[in-house]
């Protein structure tokens, strides 16, 4: 595993930038969406160096309807592209979007779900007894 601790700078600072590069060169991160790869038990013994996630693969590969965190595939030309934030595609439900490669529109499904996280719980006070 790549540690960030190895790419502290005499000043102190991380140098972010490398520690990713290094990253991807262990296949660590995918090098198409840039999410963690998990290694399985005994992958270590493996070749490393530049993967692709199994969400990117299965992008890249099956001709079915995929489901990805971040990227589309052009049905059209097969393009896979970063949904942006300016492409208004976040809202449950179908959403026309337009492939940045081919310029031909379709629809894609968005599934939007939210997280909540709780605060630590208050100390208890204990029960005065008279």
């Amino acid at each position: 595993m790549v540690k960030l601790e190895s790419f502290r700078k005499p000043d102190g600072k991380i140098d972010y930038e490398a520690h990713r590069k290094a990253q991807l060169a262990a296949g660590e991160v995918c090098f198409k969406c840039g999410d963690h790869i998990i290694k399985l038990f005994g992958e270590d013994r493996l070749s490393s160096g530049p993967r692709m996630c199994a969400s990117c693969h299965e992008l890249a590969t099956s001709a079915e309807a995929v489901s990805h965190d971040s990227q589309v595939r052009c049905p059209h030309c097969e393009h896979i592209f970063r949904v942006d934030a300016e492409d208004d595609v976040y809202t449950d439900g179908i959403n026309e979007i337009f492939c940045p490669d081919c310029c031909e529109k379709f629809d894609i499904e968005t599934h939007v779900s939210f997280s909540f996280t709780s605060p630590a719980l208050a100390e208890k006070k204990e029960a005065k007894t008279e």
